[in-house]
């Protein structure tokens, strides 16, 4: 990525590598990966990062290698993934579930990056068997802008039984289970962890069970968040067989979705280059669609209009 930034009077004797990091949101990575892999030029020369930078001047960054980025422009929708938004700078994808965001250890290739471009960033992740939406950058830049800029993450889940309140804030720390890499729990060691939530819809299964459609938003971004927290209150996200039911006590509605009940709805960002807002909004996969079918549940009058959770939609301001 190739960028332009015209230095102002008052960075006047400031280096290149303060520019990056005050002015541009450069992240340290990045600007090491620009003095490693790319190029730095005041007016035309080649400067180090630690050189001063006169006013005026006009300071060329190329940020990393062509390999290191990606600006293809895609269809709408690749195989199973749909796109929502590209632009120059970011993509943003409804990720099926069952997908992985990136390769792991053992090499799957059933992935994001895979399925578009290795030369894609995932701002953001999902476990396997969670849907929904996905920020990808076309490049480590946009990616740290990213990390410095406000976003809103919004998911619906269905619940087991009946929270005891329509709306709360779950305040309870996590930390990793002992013995376990990837299994996470409710400690007192743990990070502080923060989960808003507001019931959508109740109802009764034709078996006679309580479920309930969750609104959750994160206040903060630890690994499995929203299960363990739903987890640890009795309540775990229908077909979660790490955190819910097991074996025997698994019931019709986890068999019948065989992942969790978990898709990632709804973000609201700002734009890495423009600072604008945008909204994005991503409709329930059927697979969750069917089980709210299936168990009739009834909307709150306080809930969105139920077709808003069936329909995608996207702002920009």
């Amino acid at each position: 990525m190739h960028l332009v930034y015209d230095v102002a009077p008052e960075d006047n004797g400031k280096t290149a590598l303060e520019l990056l990091r005050q002015r541009l949101n450069f992240s340290a990575a990045a600007a090491k990966r620009v003095r490693l892999h790319g190029q730095l030029l005041c007016n035309g020369l080649p400067i180090r990062m630690i050189d001063p930078v006169p006013a005026g001047g006009k300071l060329d960054i190329i940020h990393e290698a062509p390999e290191q980025e990606c600006d293809l422009t895609f269809p709408p929708q690749v195989g199973d993934i749909r796109l929502l938004w590209q632009d120059s700078a970011f993509l943003i994808v409804d990720k099926p579930a069952g997908m992985l965001t990136h390769p792991n250890y053992i090499g799957e290739t059933h992935n994001l990056l895979s399925w578009l471009n290795p030369g894609l960033h995932p701002v953001t992740r999902l476990d396997r068997d969670t849907s929904g939406l996905i920020i990808m950058a076309r490049n480590a830049y946009i990616h740290s802008c990213f990390t410095q800029k406000p976003m809103e993450k919004y998911y619906l889940g269905v619940v087991h039984g009946q929270l005891a309140a329509s709306s709360g804030c779950i305040d309870l720390p996590i930390g990793r289970a002992e013995g376990s890499i990837i299994e996470r729990k409710v400690s007192p060691e743990g990070r502080p962890s923060l989960t808003e939530y507001e019931v959508l819809a109740d109802g009764l299964t034709p078996s006679g069970e309580r479920l309930q459609l969750v609104r959750f938003h994160l206040l903060t971004g630890r690994t499995h968040q929203i299960r363990v927290h739903c987890a640890y209150l009795g309540h775990p996200l229908v077909g979660d067989t790490l955190y819910g039911h097991h074996d025997s006590a698994r019931t019709a509605e986890d068999l019948r979705l065989g992942r969790q009940a978990l898709h990632a709805w709804s973000l609201r960002i700002q734009h890495p280059m423009s600072s604008q807002v945008l909204v994005c909004r991503c409709r329930l996969p059927q697979d969750m669609e069917q089980l709210l079918e299936a168990c009739q549940l009834d909307f709150l009058p306080a809930a969105p209009v139920r077709e808003a959770l069936f329909t995608d939609e996207l702002t920009l301001t």
